[in-house]
């Protein structure tokens, strides 16, 4: 560890002795702010503090809540440090240190959700949705639960639960992700015109955005605004979003991806690079800039990609359904009905099978 770090770190908790409710806040906070600036090591460190038993000793109370709230504390500090951990390239370590709290706390439902949540987070395509469910049902009354469990049916491929999940979350919170994620899944399942409505929907109830850094209906725009015929608008919005915050990864992403619909591939290309070299676990950077190549003509690149992604997250669906659509293109039937043999073994029920299944009855 850099030395300055450690003597910084020494510093701290002698101050958090010396205030310990005071500090354990300041400390969560600065924590989650290393996380979202991508410092993690200082994030590490931070977790590695807060989680010392010395910490919660020091008060009855834990940043206003009360000490019965704990476990909840803890599993919250475990999961982010678990994700510091993997972009540093140690998931495994992350792993063993949220099986390790599962162990220790198995009157809780949470630290079951929280590793379920990172193995599917970082590919590794075991999605524990019995966990999520009984994460989900004592707390069914809030939209963000009913949004998290949509997210677990939707990285299972199983749209019509997660739509279905995406539909409560709504009723709870007319907020500008919710009604993107229903318009979303609704054209997914073939509701066009419906999903049309929607998104139009959403539009009309936020056309303005109130912050370039909190979830806003404008960085939903960048994404979505082409739909509406409306690219040059959306590329504008992206444009002001990112230089107005160059951390708003939301906006970076919807950027980039409009960049790709709207057939300017190196630049996409160039987007999705700089997304990589901040997040190699963004699995939709990876599989976006592979159609850019793809369709900017560099082919071979492409597929050299989705190579190495499948040889790192071999359950990972889109990057073998993205093959054999290269394949496809190229008449190569051959590998491409075996990429998609091993799609279908990774997620067998989601939509494209479904379909596929009905049209040879």
């Amino acid at each position: 560890m850099n030395i300055k770090l450690h003597l910084f770190f020494a510093f701290l908790f002698l101050s958090v002795l010396a205030n310990g409710q005071t500090q354990i806040a300041e400390v969560a906070a600065m924590a989650s702010k290393h996380l979202a600036d991508k410092n993690y090591t200082a994030a590490l460190q931070s977790y590695n503090l807060l989680l010392k038993d010395d910490f919660f000793n020091l008060t009855k109370k834990l940043s206003g809540k009360e000490k019965k709230d704990k476990r909840k504390v803890i599993a919250t500090f475990e999961f982010r440090r678990a994700n510091a951990l993997a972009y540093l390239g140690k998931y495994q370590e992350g792993l063993k240190g949220l099986e390790a709290a599962e162990l220790a706390h198995p009157e809780s439902t949470l630290f079951r959700f929280y590793k379920a949540m990172y193995k599917d987070n970082f590919f590794d395509n075991d999605i524990d949705i019995d966990a999520v469910k009984k994460w989900y049902k004592p707390f069914q009354g809030y939209a963000n639960t009913a949004s998290l469990l949509a997210l677990a049916y939707e990285r299972r491929g199983m749209y019509e639960d997660a739509l279905d999940m995406y539909n409560k979350a709504l009723k709870k919170d007319k907020s500008p992700e919710n009604y993107y994620k229903v318009a979303e899944f609704t054209q997914l399942l073939g509701k066009e015109k419906d999903a049309k409505k929607l998104y139009k929907k959403g539009l009309a109830a936020f056309p303005t955005a109130p912050s370039p850094e909190n979830y806003t209906f404008e960085d939903i725009q960048i994404l979505h605004q082409y739909k509406l015929g409306e690219t040059e608008k959306g590329l504008a919005i992206g444009k002001r979003l990112t230089e107005e915050n160059p951390m708003n990864l939301r906006a970076q992403k919807y950027l980039a991806e409009l960049l790709f619909y709207a057939k300017k591939y190196e630049a996409s290309i160039a987007a999705f690079e700089t997304i990589l070299a901040d997040n190699p676990f963004s699995e939709k950077a990876f599989i976006f800039m592979a159609k850019g190549l793809h369709e900017s003509g560099q082919t071979d690149k492409a597929l050299e990609t989705l190579d190495k992604l499948i040889e790192e997250f071999p359950n990972y669906f889109a990057a073998y359904t993205e093959r054999a659509a290269i394949y496809k293109s190229q008449g190569n039937m051959k590998h491409a009905e075996a990429d998609m043999e091993k799609a279908k073994a990774v997620i067998p029920y989601h939509p494209m099978f479904i379909k596929d299944d009905l049209s040879k009855k």
